[in-house]
């Protein structure tokens, strides 16, 4: 009997379908003995991945090199932060392809998806959890380097990939529905989560409003906008990080630099193919329905449809998030306040639906 089978019969499990990811050496294993850690063994020609470590369990061996995770348990690091290397371990590679430096880049490299959204390990709830963690993760990232190229924007479009598939998740499951809202209402205000949290929000108004016949909506039209409302804000990187941090009240000349985020907003994407309908939610989220918005004082039939959902989004989320001069408003005195208070702003037949919408859904 060769070595390779001695030590396929010591083990308890083999898995030859499940994907896996190599664990880079220089990496501190302290926090990865809760998960299982597999070796890689070659059987009959064949790479196997057999436990070499059970999560959870007092490790009774010393790590040795070339420790591989296994893929379907990756999403519970998650909430870990540190950036963690790995290599994508595949059959007849002779030198394994560099995935990523972070683990949130690995998930939404075209394989979020399989290993959460269609997880039936997962319920709806801690797939909610993830998805809008890591969104906020990627977005953060992106902010925090102050810079936007080809390799990024198409990050943010799997991010709207990722999360138009869970609202339709969503609104299979109606139950579900709040478990989702309260994971985006009620949360300190931070420029990242703002603009994950407002293409929920508008994914969410776009297809209650097709349900109510206010518009047509098809899937490539859902990721138009929900990629839209990703990048609505993007311009203010652009602006001086004093100004948008700033716990004060801004002078009207920093007013007047915010104001013209929209405008940075597409100088910033303008190389890239991205459709109109992008372009105008970029552009156009701050416009007001009947006119004296930003940055060119449009109104009515000029405004996008799609810029119409993301102003809604955009407003709603201020609100609903704590600043440091302010709690966050409960959702229905924020839907009041829009009502009542911001006549002539939004487009009411979309504001409608959504105060119906959010009233039936929400917590109060």
């Amino acid at each position: 009997m060769t070595d390779p089978e001695k030590e396929r019969e010591k083990v308890n499990n083999i898995f030859e379908k499940d994907n896996f990811i190599q664990v880079d050496p220089d990496t501190d294993f302290k926090f990865l003995t809760a998960f299982d850690l597999y070796k890689k063994i070659r059987v009959k020609g064949k790479d196997q991945f057999v436990l070499f470590h059970k999560g959870k369990t007092p490790l009774e061996h010393e790590i040795p090199g070339g420790i591989y995770l296994k893929e379907s348990s990756v999403e519970e690091l998650l909430k870990l932060t540190p950036n963690i290397k790995f290599t994508k371990a595949e059959e007849e590679v002779s030198e394994p392809e560099k995935v990523s430096d972070n683990i949130f880049h690995i998930l939404l490299n075209d394989q979020f998806q399989t290993l959460i959204l269609n997880n039936p390990e997962l319920d709806l709830e801690k797939k909610i959890e993830i998805t809008v963690h890591s969104a906020g993760e990627v977005m953060k990232k992106i902010f925090e380097d102050r810079k936007l190229d080809h390799d990024t924007i198409n990050l943010i479009l799997k991010v709207g990939d990722n999360i138009c598939y869970l609202i339709e998740l969503v609104f299979q499951d109606n139950k579900t529905l709040n478990l989702l809202l309260n994971e985006i209402i009620g949360h300190d205000y931070r420029l990242y989560t703002h603009c994950v949290n407002v293409s929920f929000y508008s994914g969410l108004l776009a297809i209650e409003l097709a349900n109510n016949s206010l518009q047509t909506l098809e899937a490539d039209q859902l990721k138009i906008l929900v990629t839209g409302s990703l990048l609505h804000d993007i311009g203010k990187i652009l602006i001086d990080s004093k100004i948008i941090d700033k716990l004060t009240p801004l002078s009207p000349k920093e007013f007047e630099e915010i104001k013209r985020h929209p405008v940075y907003g597409i100088k910033l994407v303008e190389q890239e193919k991205l459709s109109e309908e992008v372009l105008n939610v970029i552009l156009q989220h701050h416009e007001k329905w009947t006119g004296g918005g930003y940055p060119y004082n449009i109104s009515y039939q000029q405004i996008s449809n799609f810029a119409r959902i993301a102003c809604i989004s955009d407003v709603f989320d201020a609100l609903t998030t704590k600043k440091p001069y302010r709690p966050a408003l409960k959702p229905f005195e924020a839907l009041l306040l829009m009502k009542q208070q911001m006549i002539g702003k939004f487009y009411h037949p979309y504001l409608n639906v959504f105060i119906k919408f959010l009233g039936r859904s929400s917590r109060k």
